[in-house]
């Protein structure tokens, strides 16, 4: 288990992944006006993630093989984790996050969960710091690390 800095190369495996865990663990939480528009936006945010200075962007990989992606803006927004399905419940969503938050000496970092993660980043020390938002049919909570 590897966790490297992104390369132009990697696009199309993380586009890949992130469609992947987008359908069967995202869309499912969404009406049909967040799907569509999660759906339009979601790739065109991970490339420009990987293409703008602003953003530390970090991949997981396993024997050579692209399973988990994160992103972070500004040294305090989180802006993806995904980790492959096949590959969920063993540990590298944590580490991938912990990967992150240790790149940042920022005191509070902030994203917004998928409904369906809260928990997950709960466990890390994220508080919600307002109840369930929802805009354009995307469904999230928004969160806050203090550290």
């Amino acid at each position: 288990m590897d966790i490297s800095p992104v390369e132009p190369a990697d696009f199309q495996d993380i586009v890949n992944l992130v469609a992947e865990v987008t359908r069967v663990d995202i869309l499912p939480h969404f009406d049909e006006q967040g799907k569509t528009t999660f759906t339009a936006s979601v790739i065109p945010d991970v490339e420009k993630t990987m293409t703008n200075d602003q953003y530390l962007c970090l991949k997981l990989t396993i024997d050579g093989e692209i399973v988990g992606y994160g992103a972070m803006r500004d040294k305090n927004y989180i802006t993806h984790i995904f980790v492959s399905k096949k590959k969920q419940s063993k540990g590298l969503g944590k580490q991938l996050l912990e990967a992150l938050l240790s790149s940042t000496d920022k005191d509070e970092v902030r994203l917004r969960s998928s409904v369906n993660a809260a928990a997950f980043y709960e466990k890390f020390g994220f508080v919600a710091t307002d109840s369930e938002q929802q805009v354009n049919g995307i469904r999230f909570v928004p969160m806050t690390c203090y550290r």
